[in-house]
Order: structure tokens, then sequence, then C-alpha cells
């Protein structure tokens, strides 16, 4: 185990909500230190934790990961490592004083110039004045910003501001870095510059703590990783599957917000959702057909995956044998769809339903869809005629399917870039014909 450079033992932040409340806390709980008490634990009218309960720590030559969703904590962390914010409860141990944050704003005064806030960050760092000009040349040469060098930094844009920041943070050379989106406006000729000094700085012994919701990124560089949500820690270990526990979050969350805005299922056709059998309803009079349930199931036995062979099947309550039945599978989710459309019966292989119950099974030899939530739709027609027969998830809730992901680079990629389709493929590196010369 390497050299610990930043340890973090129980940490917790609180903030008030409520600004009439703010000031008179604030208050308190100066006047509570003063006297050596630390603030209190118990939350207060219109206070909220903003992280809870965090212990992990860094090590030397290490480039750690924090991952979450939006209002999981990630900022106030960052302002908590970087020092800009005391902790509420628990502490963080340094045990270096070179340390940089590098972030949007990089500690940059948008009033100064951008030369006169290169001078302020190095005389901060401890830079002697005698090296200060020299430095102020490398970084500006470095950063690619011409003649705006002597501009307010307020003028700048985001790209030009994060090249200023980047070429003085590469120039202070900290034992540690802490990083937040710092690759979320720059071009591609900054961020290809920037991937390979972390490269390069990690070779050499460096360490980071890398704030990003970039996932290629994160799986690129680091080897450990945090979750974050609410506030507290949901994993911390090995990257992919850290990432992987962050994929399936975002589809509870999804879920959970689907569920929410999905209108009211009509009574007369009572279901829930999910994967496997779900019940149907009784046949009404004059009904022949009813889809009683649907089943989506891996043959393997084993969780639904990309690739999976895959058994779909709708058992009917069948009040009168009814022939010359077609069946469709609508597979989408959300506003898409249909992503796929499964079709058995037409035009010359009709189904016979026979009474009182039948089953109908579509094999998805190869599931090409990613990892993903999905849901079904089905409704059974007359060949001949078009006629519906019987319907599920066009006038009621669509049957959730759920494909999972291994714990896996890839497949965590293809959910990164929101990919809706699986293709199997087959990689074959090939030589160079004789007397060819590879391109250079």
């Amino acid at each position: 185990m390497g050299r610990t450079l930043l340890d973090l033992k129980g940490l917790s932040k609180k903030f008030c909500r409520r600004p009439e409340y703010g000031l008179r806390y604030a208050a308190a709980d100066m006047w509570q230190e003063l006297r050596g008490r630390p603030p209190g634990e118990t939350l207060r009218a219109g206070e909220f934790w903003a992280i809870r309960d965090l212990t992990f720590h860094v090590e030397a030559g290490e480039v750690l990961g924090i991952i979450g969703h939006n209002g999981a904590g990630k900022s106030t962390l960052i302002n908590l490592l970087a020092g800009l914010f005391l902790p509420t409860a628990g502490r963080i141990e340094v045990h270096t004083d070179r340390i940089a944050l590098m972030d949007h704003q990089g500690g940059l005064n948008e009033v100064e110039t951008g030369r006169e806030n290169i001078v302020t960050q190095f005389a901060l760092h401890g830079i002697p004045r005698a090296s200060i000009d020299d430095e102020v040349r490398a970084v500006q040469a470095f950063a690619g910003i011409g003649d705006f060098i002597d501009a307010p930094v307020g003028t700048y844009s985001l790209g030009m501001r994060q090249r200023l920041v980047f070429s003085i943070s590469t120039r202070l050379q900290p034992d540690l870095f802490i990083v937040d989106e710092a690759l979320g406006g720059g071009d591609q000729q900054f961020r290809n510059r920037f991937r390979s000094y972390v490269r390069a700085y990690v070779d050499q012994g460096g360490s980071i703590v890398l704030c990003s919701h970039e996932l290629h990124t994160i799986q690129t560089f680091c080897r450990r990783c945090v979750l974050l949500d609410a506030g507290r820690i949901v994993m911390v270990g090995d990257t992919v599957a850290v990432v992987a526990a962050y994929h399936a979050l975002s589809r509870q969350r999804d879920s959970a917000q689907r569920a929410a805005l999905r209108p009211p299922i009509p009574t007369r056709n009572e279901s829930s959702a999910g994967i496997g059998a779900v019940p149907g309803r009784p046949a009404a009079d004059g009904e022949a057909v009813v889809i009683e349930h649907i089943s989506a199931r891996a043959v393997d036995g084993g969780p639904i995956r990309p690739g999976a062979v895959v058994d779909i099947e709708i058992t009917c309550a069948v009040a009168e044998t009814t022939d010359d039945v077609g069946c469709t599978i609508e597979i989408g989710k959300g506003e898409l769809f249909s992503i796929a459309t499964l079709i058995g019966g037409f035009p010359d292989t009709p189904f016979v339903l026979t009474a009182p119950r039948a089953t109908l099974r579509c094999r998805v030899t190869c599931f090409m869809l990613a990892a993903e939530n999905y849901e079904l739709r089905v409704v059974l027609t007359k060949c001949c005629s078009g006629a519906i027969i019987a319907s599920r998830g066009y006038d009621d809730e669509a049957i959730g399917l759920t494909v999972a992901a291994e714990q896996h680079a890839v497949p965590n990629m293809q959910q990164y870039r929101n990919n809706i389709v699986h293709m199997p493929v087959e990689w074959t590196p090939m030589a160079a014909a004789s007397g060819e010369e590879c391109a250079e």
C-alpha cells in the first residue's frame, strides 16, 4: 500500500436552505467554535446534510474517481477538500502541503488580467518572486491565449479560462490534484493535452481526485472510484463495478420518475410492471381472449443480458377457441417506441388459441438491445382483418423489461453513450500485405 496523502474520516457538511435562518445559525456556530465546541450534528429548521459520514482515502500515485448524479454532493466534497468549506463533523487529514484545485474557476479573479492571475497564483503557492517572471512566460506560451493574457479573465471564453487554469496547474506540479469537471468545456485539443498530461503525471507518482460525469475518462484513469448519492457513499471500490452500480442506480431513478409521471391505470385491466409473470384480469362477458400473463426470461436462467437467448411468453385466458391469430410484441423505452417489433402468425402461419388457456412463445435467439430498462407491449389480432382481439401495454401499463450489464468497461461505455442496440462482433487484427508499407 502506498503513502496516504488524503484521509477522510466521517466527513459531514450541512447547509441551511432558509435564508432567514442562515445568519442566525452562522452566528451561533461561530460562537460555539470560539468556545471550543464543534457545531452540533442535529439538523435545525431548514437545514439539510449535503454530505454525510464520508470515509475514504487517497494514496500517492492513485487517481481516485468521484461520480454521482447531480445533487449527490460531489461539489460540496470538492470544496471541502480544497479548503473552501469547513466540515460540520468528521475530519480531513492531509499529508502534503502541495495541493492544487483544477476546476472551471481555478481560483481566478475575473477582474484581474490573465497575467495578473498567473502572478497571484504562483505567489499564493510560494513560488519565489525571482522565478515568477519565467513561470509567467512559460504559462503564456503553454496556454496559447495570445494577447488575451493582458485582458481581464472575465472576458475569456470557458475554453480559454480552462487552458489558463490547466497551464498554471501543470507548472505548480503538486503532489495532489483535485480536478472538478476540468474537461467539461474544453475543445478536443485541450482534452487530448489534458489526458496526456494526466497520464504522465500519474506515471511519475502524482495523485488525483477526479470528479466527473465523463464516465469514459473515469474508467480510463481510475482504478478505484467512489459513488455518491444523496450525500452518502453508495460504494467504494473497483471502478468497473462502481460504474456498473451507478448505471443500476440510474435505472432505478428513471423507473421511479416514469412511475411518478405515469397516468392512472384503468381499473378494468389492473397490472403490475416488472420482469417475469404479470397478472392480467378475468375475461369480461363477450371477450373470447384476454392476455393473462407476460413473461420474459433468459434461456440460461440468468439475467437478460445483451446477446442472450430470451424467451417471451404470452399466456391467454381463452373463452372459446380462436383461430387466424397474429401476435405483435413491441419493445421500447419512454418516447422511443418502437425500438423493435416482433411479429408472429402473419401472414401464412396464423396461431390457434385453444380454450381454456393458450401460451405463445417467442424466442429471440440473440437479444440485441444494450443494457437498459425497456417496456413491452403486446397485441393479438385477426390475421385476415387486422381486428384487435386483445392487447396489453397500450390502454394500461406496459410490461417492464430490464437488460442487465456485465461488470465490464465495454457495457459501461455503451450505457454512458446511451446506446440502444448491441451488435455482437469479432475483431481480427490484419497484417499488412506483403510488399506494402503502412502509412505513418
